[in-house]
């Protein structure tokens, strides 16, 4: 395998621009013989030898067993099946990986699952994420430091592909594509290996109508693992448990997402992203959003507003489609590009009682409050004034015309023209 070392920022932004394709997995299972077998089953502790002790099955922890891929129809949006390696994922690369028994989590079940702690994994932990307007300057600064310790810090387990599945063992078959890289930029590639096109070949145009993570049912669930990812790696970085991802509280969003029965509502994705849009940057650009650290107060309060739907709704998982969405959004699909694979099912449950975390926030009851009155009277206010401002233009051309009418020059012999405008159609933006 290539030399291990961290990717700087400014590499890390070029191969996303120069590299048709990426995947991510556990350093023990970056060997040759691993992939040409399409095994990742790592040794827990391996006392008496490599391979005594897959996945910890010595201790009852968890065993190696074929990956369970979801086959069931996508849309039919995306027409290139067999020419993607994130399909049915990550089949292209391993088809068998540990399954973990009971609490026990992780790559080799070396861990816990969210919402659990100690050397049995039976001990119930329930942290909370915090509006960050509500913290002191010192728990502000702790969580920037928490941060930037992120961003500089090479990932403990994860290591990034250079490479398709079909070149992943390099020019001469024996040399594994694998790239290191810090614990943040692992954020940002995630979610940057989702979005990405479909590289169909040399000299062709890539297949961009194609999205993992956006543009369908699995956005909450994607988005929901992705920072749960990030926050335990965070807290593994710092050896605390008491490091929590923030959100920032955004009133507006809370009614747009009410509806009970989950219907698609596009004036929420139009919010989304123009929050997006505001903060300009890496900030507005989907496949490069994670960058900038706003992104996780924007999608830790989107997953709040989530979770509140969840419990006030009694939601069921029939609402989330089992086949023909998007591909990548079928409710047991392994979200891409997650390690160990977890499927949308897993993460569509109340938080607070399944994954070990709940949000300090105040919701409203059904009734408006002052600051959401404040903003409906302001954008009816608005429209009036278009409305206004609409009726006046064409009352004073309606004049004009009548006047020019009744001008002597203008007669038959002068030719009148009349302005026409091409109405354009704007067209949708990506969900970041």
């Amino acid at each position: 395998m290539k030399a291990h070392r961290p990717l700087s920022l400014g590499y890390f932004l070029a191969l996303l621009c120069s590299q048709p394709a990426w995947a991510q997995f556990p350093r023990e299972c970056t060997t040759t013989e691993a992939l040409r077998n399409g095994v990742c089953c790592p040794d827990l502790l391996p006392i008496s030898g490599p391979g005594t002790d897959l996945c910890g099955a010595s201790s009852g922890r968890g065993r190696c067993e074929a990956v369970t891929a979801d086959s069931r129809p996508h849309s039919r949006q995306y027409p290139h099946d067999g020419r993607d390696d994130r399909e049915g994922w990550p089949t292209r690369f391993f088809n068998r990986t540990c399954r973990c028994n009971g609490n026990f989590s992780g790559h080799n079940c070396g861990t816990c699952r969210p919402g659990w702690r100690g050397a049995a994994c039976d001990e119930r932990v329930l942290t909370v994420r915090r509006n960050l307007l509500d913290l002191s300057a010192e728990e502000r600064n702790y969580f920037v430091q928490a941060l930037d310790m992120a961003k500089r810090t090479t990932h403990p387990q994860f290591v990034i592909a250079t490479r398709r599945s079909e070149e992943i063992l390099g020019p001469d078959g024996n040399t594994p594509q694998f790239e290191n890289i810090s614990i943040y930029n692992y954020f940002v590639w995630i979610h940057y290996y989702s979005v990405k096109k479909t590289f169909l070949g040399a000299g062709q145009e890539s297949f961009g109508e194609v999205d993992f993570s956006h543009e369908g049912p699995a956005f909450l669930t994607w988005h929901r693992y992705h920072l749960l990812q990030l926050e335990r790696d965070m807290q593994v970085c710092r050896k605390h448990f008491n490091v929590q991802i923030l959100y920032r509280h955004c009133a507006l969003f809370v009614n747009r997402y009410s509806d009970p029965t989950g219907r698609y509502d596009p004036a929420v994705r139009s919010l989304h992203n123009l929050a997006h849009l505001f903060l300009n940057g890496t900030g507005g650009q989907t496949h490069l959003s994670p960058n900038d650290p706003i992104f996780i107060l924007l999608h830790t309060f989107t997953d709040a507003v989530f979770d509140e739907w969840l419990r006030r709704y009694n939601a069921d998982i029939s609402t989330f489609p089992l086949e023909n969405a998007p591909i990548g959004h079928n409710r047991q699909y392994n979200m891409v590009p997650f390690w160990p694979p977890i499927t949308n099912t897993e993460m569509f449950v109340t938080a607070p009682d399944n994954l070990g975390y709940t949000y300090e926030v105040q919701w409203s009851s059904r009734n408006f409050s002052i600051s959401e009155i404040i903003t409906i009277a302001v954008v009816a206010a608005l429209l009036l004034v278009a409305v206004i401002f609409v009726g006046a233009s064409c009352l004073i051309r309606a004049r004009n015309k009548l006047d020019e009418a009744n001008q002597p020059l203008l007669g038959d012999q002068y030719e009148h023209y009349t302005e026409e405008y091409e109405t354009l159609k704007n067209s949708n933006q990506s969900m970041v």
